[in-house]
């Protein structure tokens, strides 16, 4: 089966108000069969009864304010179900935590997130490899875009500001509040990072790839690994080279610019290797 183009309800998202910076992992757990989980999500996402609020007042007085929401379905086949694009946000996915206090201010989790609903019903059987392999490669895609790290995070106070990383629902302080268990423990985290990074490097077509963060200190370039490795002294590893993802211009390491920026490093030594 291809790829599904769903059609979401519009109260089920708002143009994104900030810009990706994490990834968060779902599972559906429908009251279905693992085979129908798929469906059953797709059809939830276009439902008119997929409405978790309505507006108490004003023009929109009664009419749908918000409902159960995503940025894509992942079956458990590895077929995925494009519910969003990535400058819409879900208007429910993983929401606010509870810190609302005076001089904090709080964020929910979809308005910096690419949120995933992974397939697996209640009896919370394994995920597929399928899963495993298809998701490895879209968060790859996404990690790469947006500079994320592959670490996951636990957010257990939702206050800016908000970090950079992947992410599960039951990892945040929204899903703390909650209740919420999804993933959960048949979720693999530590190998399915690993993945990521393969799949990283395999989209940009090499074997020493890293993304890193350069500073410039005393006029010479300080080097970090994704990891948080640290080069002492890259001008000493011959052939290193940087490129700008945005622009796809190649810069020698002598010419590293600086002042906190992003780069991906080429040929670097297997103990940095992200």
């Amino acid at each position: 089966m291809p790829d599904t183009k769903v059609n979401p309800q519009r109260w089920l998202w708002v143009m994104r108000p900030k810009r990706i910076q994490m990834i968060c992992t779902h599972a559906t757990r429908g009251a279905t069969t693992p085979s129908k989980q798929f469906g059953a999500t797709v059809n939830w996402m276009e439902s008119p009864n997929n409405v978790g609020a309505r507006h108490p007042t004003g023009p929109l007085q009664g009419q749908p304010a918000w409902g159960s929401s995503c940025s894509a379905i992942l079956d458990r086949n590895g077929d995925v179900g494009w519910v969003l694009l990535d400058n819409q946000s879900p208007t429910y996915g993983a929401g606010f935590g509870t810190l609302f206090l005076p001089g904090n201010d709080p964020y929910w989790v979809g308005e910096y997130a690419s949120e995933w609903e992974w397939c697996q019903s209640a009896n919370r059987e394994d995920f597929t490899t399928a899963q495993y392999d298809r998701g490895a490669l879209e968060y790859a895609k996404l990690c790469l875009k947006y500079d994320i790290p592959v670490v996951h995070l636990t957010l257990n106070h939702q206050v800016e500001p908000a970090p950079r990383g992947l992410t599960r629902h039951d990892k945040t302080e929204n899903g703390h509040k909650l209740g919420k268990s999804d993933p959960g423990t048949k979720f693999h985290e530590e190998d399915f990072e690993d993945l990521i990074r393969q799949k990283k490097v395999e989209l940009v077509g090499g074997t020493d790839v890293a993304v890193t963060r350069v500073y410039q200190m005393d006029g010479k370039p300080e080097v970090y690994t994704e990891a948080g490795l640290h080069i002492p002294d890259p001008d000493a590893y011959n052939g290193l080279k940087a490129t700008t993802e945005a622009r796809g211009d190649t810069w020698e390491h002598t010419n590293l610019p600086p002042n906190d920026q992003l780069w991906r490093l080429f040929a670097l030594p297997p103990s940095y290797r992200a």
